[in-house]
């Protein structure tokens, strides 16, 4: 059974991360109007290693998320 989660950058109503577990690995993808944007690398093994990759990219470009939130963020 797959999941995915879905948290809202908090500098900006527009932009948002998805984290996908599609079993062996987690796939992360950011997403402008709650459509595809682009991908963040290809894959990540850990649910921390997808976050610190999420927060490290989007950075990059000038979004940032609550803190507190994406520390809390879980996937089955």
């Amino acid at each position: 059974h797959k999941k995915m989660i879905t948290i809202k950058c908090n500098n900006s109503e527009r932009k948002s991360v998805k984290f996908f577990n599609n079993g062996n690995t987690i796939l992360v993808f950011a997403l402008e109007d709650g459509e595809y944007w682009f991908s963040i690398g290809k894959g990540y093994t850990t649910l921390n290693g997808a976050k610190k990759a999420a927060v490290k990219k989007m950075a990059k470009y000038g979004y940032t998320f609550d803190e507190n939130e994406m520390k809390n963020l879980k996937i089955k």
